[in-house]
């Protein structure tokens, strides 16, 4: 039997089960549920962290540890972030660049660990709102890599370059925000914001699919903002309440960002160097697992390098 774990899509946007067409037969899906009213079914009494007290949000974050309290004109820090996003949205090319991704389960009785190596496409399409970015891999040998329902090769989490899309203006009133205070981070002078998605008014939401069945994946988080420039230089989701019926208990993802000179150009973006997730299936005496889910803790990390400007009339090979 080939045990899997939890195939997962971020942001553009689908957590996947590698498992049988059928849900397991304790699932039960209204026939005239709605989006908005299954993110509301699901979510309903979700207790998010941006409503805990400082010192309970530095408890269970050690990263907060060191952030000092204070206020801020939240609505205009919001709309320089958003800004920002907009710019370097406008700035971005097509690009492509190395990148390295580990698989592991902590805590399993192997202790083992995967590597695998890609080239990571990053693809713009410009459109007249603006533009769209789209993600691919080819191996080192240049062919394409699917998605990880249909490639055993793929890595589990996609979409990291879109991770900052919470305080894009075109979404923002789709959250909650909640100013924290400030902190140093690598160095740096960062604002702290918390934010945390409104169940039943995520126009595209993120997706747990079992089967034919899906679920929207509402998410919580921790946003760490340059002060001096309005970039995000880390960015941390959870979901918003643990998730039973779609046998997912935890995901956190954490997402951090560099100024990086692309060569042969006068472009210096902001793009992902390293992104980690973490995620914990749901115990297996909890629900009627598929046979193809394994309860457990995984970890996946991403390390990317090397970005440089990609020609799309180049083929990808098959």
């Amino acid at each position: 039997m080939d045990h899997r774990p939890l195939h997962v899509f971020f942001f553009a946007v689908m957590i996947a089960c590698l498992q049988s067409a059928t849900p397991p037969q304790d699932l039960q899906f209204p026939l005239d549920e709605t989006s908005a009213s299954r993110q509301r079914r699901l979510y309903n009494g979700s207790k998010p962290y941006l409503n805990d007290s400082l010192s309970e949000l530095q408890k269970a974050m050690p990263e907060l540890r060191g952030l000092k309290a204070g206020e801020k004109d939240l609505p205009a820090l919001l709309t320089q972030i958003g800004q920002e996003i907009e710019m370097l949205s406008l700035q971005m090319p097509n690009l492509i660049s190395s990148e390295e991704v580990i698989q592991s389960r902590p805590g399993s009785r192997s202790g083992r660990s995967s590597r695998q190596r890609f080239n990571y496409l990053i693809l713009v399409h410009r459109t007249t709102t603006g533009a769209e970015m789209s993600e691919y891999r080819t191996d080192l040998q240049n062919r394409s890599i699917g998605q990880p329902s249909e490639d055993p090769r793929a890595p589990t989490a996609h979409g990291f370059v879109l991770a900052w899309k919470y305080f894009h203006p075109t979404v923002r009133s789709e959250s909650q925000f909640r100013y924290l205070g400030r902190q140093k981070i690598d160095g740096r002078d960062a604002d702290v914001v918390a934010f945390s998605q409104t169940p039943g008014v995520v126009r595209v939401p993120g997706e747990i699919r079992i089967g034919d069945e899906s679920f929207p994946m509402l998410h919580q988080g921790i946003a760490w903002i340059e002060e001096s420039s309005f970039r995000i230089l880390r960015l941390r989701t959870d979901l918003l309440a643990p998730q039973p019926e779609a046998q997912l208990e935890k995901l956190t993802t954490t997402v951090d960002f560099a100024e990086v000179q692309i060569p042969h150009s006068k472009l210096r973006l902001w793009l992902p160097r390293m992104a980690v997730v973490d995620w914990k299936t749901i115990p297996g005496n909890s629900v009627t697992l598929s046979p193809t889910v394994v309860s457990g803790r995984y970890l996946e990390r991403h390390l990317y390098s090397h970005y440089h400007l990609y020609q799309v009339e180049v083929k990808i090979g098959s």
